[in-house]
């Protein structure tokens, strides 16, 4: 422990204005290594950009890269090579506070505390009892689709278990993204964060994240998804393979041009049939 190399120094830069952010990945690289093992590259010289109040989503096969590019993005690890702006601010010289204020990220494994739904939704600005406005906490809810909180008996003090084991799986998702939500993010980033969740659901999640309402901006959205709706839906599509950025557009248009995106799709639509 006291030999581990130690994190990068954090920024002091702020991000400035308000509303949607536009993220620019420019040439990064991350590998990783196995103890005894050569480093495996698992992002090569990636760049892609994400305008503001665009939706993204980032499409490939298990090991493409997907994940890791979301975590770099999202600050969770460093990349090896190449930068990472966020409204041209560097995102490694970011303060903390800056970008935690200005970014979300929900996984597809959604941590609950054992807590009431209030306290989980309104995390980020818990003070002692003090959860914040309700009404800003029910807000977030209906915008993650979780209606099912209105009919618990206890409602928003519906105590959720150890790491919410008394909600179902698109539950926790749905708590999990309203906590992020709640935040009112300019960047949202979702790592297959509703892959529990029923189709129909996951539309109507989706939509409601693209439509402004009198108090909630449009977030810029980078999505992990293995669903062919869902791509569909985007503005634009990333696809990645073998940790590289293959190609970049909508939907349709990948489907016409590139073989491989095809095949890919085909996959999905097969898992995603009934039995």
């Amino acid at each position: 422990m006291l030999d581990a190399p130690r994190g990068p120094v954090p920024g002091t830069e702020r991000l400035t204005g308000a509303g949607p952010l536009r993220l620019r990945v420019l040439h990064v690289g991350r590998e990783f290594s196995v103890a005894g093992a050569a480093p495996v590259p698992a992002l090569t010289d990636v760049t892609l950009t994400v305008p503001p109040g665009r939706f993204t989503a980032l499409v490939g096969a298990t090991g493409a890269g997907k994940s890791t590019l979301l975590d770099l993005v999202g600050q969770l690890t460093e990349p090896d090579s190449g930068t990472i702006l966020l409204d041209d601010v560097d995102l490694a010289r970011l303060a903390p506070g800056s970008r935690a204020a200005a970014v979300a990220y929900v996984g597809q494994s959604a941590f609950l505390f054992d807590d009431t739904i209030r306290a989980n939704v309104a995390l980020a600005t818990a003070q002692g009892t003090d959860h914040g406005d309700d009404e800003a906490v029910r807000r977030a809810l209906r915008r993650a689709q979780a209606d099912f909180v209105d009919e618990l008996t206890d409602g928003l003090d519906t105590m959720v278990g150890e790491r919410g084991a008394s909600l179902s799986g698109g539950q926790r998702q749905r708590i999990a993204l309203a906590r992020a939500l709640f935040r009112q993010p300019r960047l949202l980033l979702l790592d297959d964060a509703t892959s529990a969740l029923d189709p129909p659901v996951e539309a109507a999640v989706l939509a409601d994240l693209r439509r402004p309402g009198p108090d909630d901006a449009v977030a810029t959205m980078v999505v992990v998804t293995h669903r062919v709706a869902t791509m569909a839906a985007a503005d634009d599509v990333v696809w990645l393979a073998e940790g590289r950025v293959r190609a970049t557009g909508r939907h349709d248009e990948l489907m016409a041009a590139h073989p491989g995106y095809r095949d890919l799709v085909s996959a999905y639509d097969r898992q995603e049939e009934p039995a």
